[in-house]
């Protein structure tokens, strides 16, 4: 998710919770905010994912990038259900630019990475350099921003809210059979989507007339 300059405070509160409700493969993983707006969005962000937290009685678990923790308490401990049991973590850490390209798995608690930008452009580069290129969601009420989202970065689903509509059944009304843009390429349609009509085989037949044909 790439917060723009002119981000809806509002708007973006909304998506993040609604973008944070269960882990599978359209859940917020990594979010960008501008250096000049992080005083604001960073907290809006983080309070944004407790509400999502609190449906599931638990806390959000956040990694900080880029400077994004002098907007968060870091000394705040948590109980974080993994597959392993339940352990005690910091909720607030600060994490380096190669964990971009880590995907959060979490059991209960909802985990992402906020990452602090000088630009929208870096964001693009950021997202192009370390993401599947599956989902990405430019939040802002310009629509040159949003054009600048849809034009360069190199994802299938680009959408200006909740990552969470990417799915065959809710997004298309198909079944959905798999996708087709997972991390090391597309075997079948740029759309990414895998569903019934996607997947044929081609069968020709050649009827040749003129027998000295030869190449």
């Amino acid at each position: 998710m790439i917060v723009g300059k002119h981000a809806d405070s509002t708007r973006l509160s909304s998506v993040v919770e609604h973008s944070l409700d269960r882990k599978v493969c359209n859940t917020l993983n990594v979010i960008c905010v501008l250096r000049s707006r992080a005083a604001e969005d960073v907290p809006n962000i983080f309070n944004a994912a407790q509400k999502a937290a609190a449906r599931r009685n638990t806390s959000a678990r956040v990694h900080c990038i880029g400077g994004a923790e002098k907007y968060l308490d870091t000394t705040l401990s948590i109980d974080v259900v993994r597959s392993q049991g339940v352990f005690t973590e910091t909720q607030v850490t600060v994490a380096t630019e190669e964990s971009l390209s880590h995907e959060w798995e979490w059991e209960v608690s909802p985990e992402f990475s906020i990452v602090c930008v000088d630009s929208i452009d870096e964001a693009i580069l950021l997202f192009n350099a370390h993401s599947p290129q599956f989902v990405v969601s430019g939040i802002s009420e310009s629509v040159d921003e949003l054009d600048e989202v849809w034009r360069r970065c190199n994802a299938p689903f680009v959408g200006n809210g909740f990552t969470r509509w990417v799915d065959g059944q809710f997004a298309l009304n198909r079944p959905e059979l798999g996708l087709s843009n997972w991390e090391f390429g597309r075997l079948f349609g740029r759309g990414g989507v895998l569903s019934g009509d996607s997947a044929f085989t081609v069968r020709l037949r050649v009827t040749q007339d003129d027998v000295n044909v030869s190449r």
